[in-house]
């Protein structure tokens, strides 16, 4: 591994090499099955799975599904707790960036327009190019975009809408997580369409280095109290307008409880509580070499990153700073670049110094895609171009799945649309992929969605026959909301060998990073069909919000999701 106080005694393993997983194998715990479950888990109706035809080569390849028509082109999209999709970004047929209208679907409805339901936005707040966050039991914060300073609040029970504090600084183009307490924390973004800070830093700056353009300093939201600015975490290494660093910074909560990140070429690590409050910053590191056409680094914002195990990123393609778009007339997209196929291994472990291992490099090279964690670990990489913002035949419309185990790609099957700038894509509780727009602008405005089944979902009899795969039935649990650190018990529809339960944070995507993706294995104990769970001790490693649990063959297949609260005040 790589020390990062010591870069030039990298050792780094040969591309390829299997990464070797942490210690997550099941622990016995001793327990006494319930006789009775407090929460029987419906039978969910599924018209996207229910009476599908595989195609020969789904075990092998997956398979999509025919696109979907969407109402608006969704550039931004959250999984609710109730199995809903809510998306918001371009209506008026993809012609304008507004995202002041709140589409939510119901998949157990179909696909069809009566599947859909729209709601305005708080007071028509423009939340396009904004970011969201879980800051209570149903309670969806969306803040920044295009009224940059504005923060609304979805109540997912009534399907509304609702105004909050506002912030202290422009954020369009900022990320907001989840702290390990349940306060929000927005870092990086800027004034709206303030697009181009790579190419002239100074221009961004005032003459102390500070700036009315570049939000530099993070903030945290607190429920009855508004935003707080972390004086004391102010960084233009971490959020300036060098690289664009202010673009939407990938940023996690670390088994520390601290949140660690990457901007650009910057790694660094903010501890929100440090100073009394104030908060503090420091750099950690430097991660490959600035965007170029000769390395092609998976750096900048057009990559795409997600936490896959505990404290472990995957970061994946890029090598750009910006959307270059599709049109050389369109001189205001001035800067394109051929993309990168680089895929890196970032570990944050408990309080220590980042380490980065190379793993193999995918198979296409990718800007402006979208990285999703499986309930079985591995990592499907959709959508994408190999170049800029580029459609046609620089397109990648296949998908590829990386294996932690292995190191290695797999490729699968090619989607129908092309799915580059502003396009989502969102685990669901049945085990598909949602992806769904791309465009506006770009070579695309895509007013339609797709499904991916992934290879896991399907089996072959001996005769040939593809089908797919019978999958363990979660039919209740003694807990939807239980607390961190206990033990609740899952009844199944049967003794199915089990041999691992996921828990997968719920996806909040934008702009080629989902906010809400982890995953973490737990420790599990069975006895016939009943298993007792082990919770994460903390909000270090589960911030609080929504969960799929997931219990899982060896052969990776795993039942359909049951999404539980975990941390969240009611």
């Amino acid at each position: 591994m790589n020390d990062l106080d010591n870069p030039d005694q990298a050792d780094i393993p040969a591309a390829g090499n299997p990464v070797t997983p942490p210690e997550t194998a099941p622990v016995a715990l001793p327990f006494v099955p319930v006789s009775s479950f407090a929460f029987r888990v419906p039978v969910a109706t599924d018209p996207i799975l229910d009476g599908l035809v595989p195609s020969a080569d789904a075990p092998q390849r997956g398979m999509w599904l025919a696109p979907m028509n969407w109402p608006l082109l969704a550039i931004h999209a959250s999984l609710l707790p109730d199995g809903r999709v809510v998306s918001f970004g371009t209506p008026n047929g993809g012609t304008s960036q507004s995202g002041r209208i709140f589409d939510i679907w119901d998949p157990t409805s179909g696909t069809g327009r009566a599947a859909h339901w729209q709601s305005p936005n708080a007071v028509g707040v423009d939340s396009f190019c904004a970011s969201a966050a879980w800051i209570g039991a149903g309670r969806l914060m969306v803040a920044g975009g295009n009224v940059d300073r504005a923060t609304s609040v979805l109540e997912v029970g009534s399907n509304t809408s609702t105004n909050a504090a506002s912030l202290s600084a422009g954020r369009w183009y900022g990320t907001m997580i989840t702290l390990a307490d349940g306060r929000a924390l927005m870092v990086g973004g800027g004034n709206a369409y303030a697009d181009s800070g790579f190419k002239n830093p100074s221009a961004y700056l005032n003459a102390d280095g500070g700036s009315d353009i570049i939000a530099m300093t993070p903030e945290v939201y607190s429920p009855g109290s508004g935003w707080t600015k972390l004086s004391g975490a102010t960084s233009r290494e971490a959020f300036g307008p060098d690289e664009n660093r202010y673009w939407y910074p990938r940023a996690w909560v670390a088994p520390d409880g601290r949140v660690v990140g990457l901007s650009g070429q910057t790694l660094w690590r903010l501890d929100p509580n440090a100073d009394a409050g104030h908060g503090g910053l420091e750099v950690t590191g430097r991660f490959k070499s600035p965007v170029n056409e000769q390395t092609r680094p998976n750096v900048g914002v057009t990559s795409s990153a997600v936490m896959f195990d505990t404290g472990r990123v995957l970061q994946t393609g890029g090598n750009g700073y910006r959307n270059g778009d599709a049109s050389d007339a369109d001189i205001s997209f001035f800067y394109r670049t051929s993309s990168s196929r680089q895929a890196t291994i970032l570990e944050f472990g408990h309080g220590s110094w980042p380490t980065v291992n190379e793993t193999s490099p995918m198979i296409h090279a990718r800007q402006w895609h979208n990285a999703t964690v499986l309930a079985n670990g591995k990592v499907l990489v959709s959508g994408g171009t190999r170049f800029a913002n580029y459609g046609g035949d620089a397109a990648v419309r296949n998908g590829e799945i990386w294996s932690p185990e292995t190191g290695q790609w797999q490729e699968v099957g090619a989607a129908s649309r092309i799915r580059v700038y502003h396009s989502t894509a969102l685990l669901m509780p049945n085990g598909t992929v949602l992806t769904a727009g791309g465009g506006q602008t770009g070579p695309v405005n895509n007013l339609d969605a797709e499904v991916f089944v992934p290879p896991s979902m399907f089996s072959r009899d001996a005769d040939g026959t593809v089908r797919l795969a019978e999958r363990p039935v979660i039919e209740a649990v003694t807990a939807m909301a239980p607390h961190y650190g206990e033990r609740m018990q899952i009844k199944l529809d049967k003794a199915w060998p089990i041999a691992s339960v996921a828990l997968n944070g719920t996806g909040n995507v934008t702009h080629g990073f989902d906010t809400g993706q982890r995953r973490l294995s737990l420790a599990f104990h069975q006895l016939d069909d009943v298993l007792e769970i082990e919770l994460p001790e903390s909000g270090s490693l589960a911030p609080p919000g929504y969960y799929m649990l997931t219990v899982l063959l060896a052969n990776g297949v795993g039942s359909r999701s049951v999404i539980i609260r975990l941390g969240l005040d009611a």
